[in-house]
């Protein structure tokens, strides 16, 4: 994910400051339209709103990968109710923004690579939460769905 972010920094640098250069990251030309920025520019504000109040709602049990050594309390409330993971689901969202905001190779790049990685990611934390709360988690899991 850094190298995803060092992309992301060079692509918006790029866009923003030597513009003839940026016709050498292979833009999606028919895609450059006022309308789907503005979608891109909404959906990334969204996303980054969304990432900070699930994070909050998330308290003590907020961490950055599986913490094997510490159990931590599962969180069903709020974001959580519609999704069991809304951080994600708003990282992909803030991508698939960027991407509206810039089309172009590499940010249809980072966005594709993301959404796999989050994908095999959430896989792994399933299995580290059933395994660390069992039914409660199972039951939490067949109620509310993994993104939307």
């Amino acid at each position: 994910m850094k190298i995803f972010i060092l992309l992301i920094l060079i692509v918006v640098v790029i866009y923003s400051f030597f513009h003839s250069v940026y016709n050498f990251l292979a833009p999606f030309g028919y895609l450059e339209t006022r309308t789907l920025k503005l979608i891109g520019l909404i959906a990334g504000h969204i996303s980054l709103i969304g990432i900070m109040i699930a994070q909050s709602q998330m308290r003590l049990s907020w961490r950055i990968g599986i913490d094997y050594e510490n159990k931590t309390a599962l969180v069903t409330g709020g974001l959580f109710k519609i999704s069991r993971n809304p951080i994600y689901l708003f990282l992909i969202t803030s991508l698939t923004g960027l991407f509206l905001i810039m089309p172009n190779a590499i940010t249809f790049a980072v966005l594709f690579a993301a959404y796999l990685i989050l994908q095999v990611t959430m896989r792994l934390e399933e299995d580290f939460l059933e395994k660390q709360h069992g039914a409660v988690y199972q039951q939490y899991k067949s109620k509310v769905r993994r993104l939307l």
